[in-house]
C-alpha cells in the first residue's frame, strides 16, 4: 500500500484498484529477476532548474556504468514529463543506460509503480535546498529501501539513523551505480530496509498518528 497524506485513506485506494498491480504485470512485462530501480521524483513536469539540474543525468549515467558491468536486467524508471524529458534520454541512450520514461500518470497507477520498484530514489542535485519533502512518504509507505542523494543535514542524518535507506553523494553516478549494485547483491539488507520504511511510515508519516504529537505540544503549552 501507498501513503498519500493518510495511511489509512492509501490503504483503500490501493485495494480498491485490486487489478491494477495485474495489469501492471503486463504492461511493465519485465523478466522474474528483473530487479527495477523506481525513480518517482519527477511525478510532474521533468525539466532543468536550479534544484533538479543533473538529477536524471546523474541518474541516466549511472545506468549506463551498470549496463558496462553487466547488469543488463538493472532499469532506471522515471515517471512524469516535461520540457527536458528529451535531452535526458539522450543522455541515457548515449550511455547505454536501461531506462524508461512514463509520461504523465495518474495518480493510482504512479503509486502501483512505487510497489512494484526495488529501489526508490531521493535525488537532487548538491545545492539543492530540499529536506524532507513530501514524496518522502509515499517512498517510505512503499516499504522500498531508498537512496537519497539530497545534501539537507537533517534528512541525511534521519537516514543514517532510521536506516530505510542509504545516503550517497549528489551528481556522483559512480557512487549511485556502486551503490545500487551494493543493494542488488544483497537482497537481505533491502528487506530490513523495506521493513523499517514501512513502519516508519506507518509511525511517522500517518497523520493520524503524528498529529496526536502535534495536539500533545499544543495541549502542554496551553497548560491543559
Amino acid at each position: 500500500s501507498l501513503l498519500v497524506h493518510k495511511i489509512t485513506e492509501a490503504n483503500r485506494e490501493m485495494g480498491d484498484s485490486a487489478g491494477l498491480k495485474e495489469q501492471l504485470e503486463n504492461e511493465i512485462k519485465e523478466r522474474e529477476d528483473e530487479f527495477l530501480r523506481l525513480n518517482k521524483s519527477h511525478q510532474g513536469i521533468i525539466e532543468k532548474s536550479e534544484a533538479l539540474d543533473n538529477e536524471i543525468d546523474t541518474m541516466m549515467l549511472a545506468g549506463g556504468i551498470l549496463k558496462d558491468r553487466g547488469y543488463d536486467n538493472i532499469k532506471m524508471i522515471v515517471l512524469g514529463d516535461g520540457p527536458s524529458r528529451a535531452e535526458f534520454e539522450a543522455t541515457g541512450k548515449a550511455c547505454g543506460c536501461n531506462s524508461m520514461y512514463s509520461g504523465f500518470l495518474p495518480y493510482e497507477k504512479m503509486a502501483a509503480y512505487l510497489s512494484k520498484s526495488d529501489i526508490l530514489l531521493n535525488s537532487f542535485v548538491k545545492k539543492a535546498p530540499q529536506s524532507i519533502v513530501n514524496k518522502i512518504g509515499d517512498y517510505l509507505s512503499a516499504g522500498k529501501p531508498m537512496i537519497n542523494t539530497c545534501s539537507d543535514p537533517e534528512f541525511r542524518n534521519m537516514v543514517d539513523t532510521l536506516r530505510f535507506g542509504e545516503n550517497v553523494e549528489a551528481e556522483n553516478p559512480v557512487a549511485l551505480a556502486d551503490l545500487i549494485e551494493k543493494l542488488y547483491k544483497d537482497s537481505e539488507l533491502c528487506g530490513e530496509y523495506s521493513k523499517t520504511a514501512r513502519y516508519i511510515a506507518e509511525t511517522k508519516f500517518d497523520r493520524k498518528v503524528s498529529y496526536q504529537d502535534i495536539i500533545k505540544l499544543v495541549r502542554d503549552f496551553i497548560g491543559e
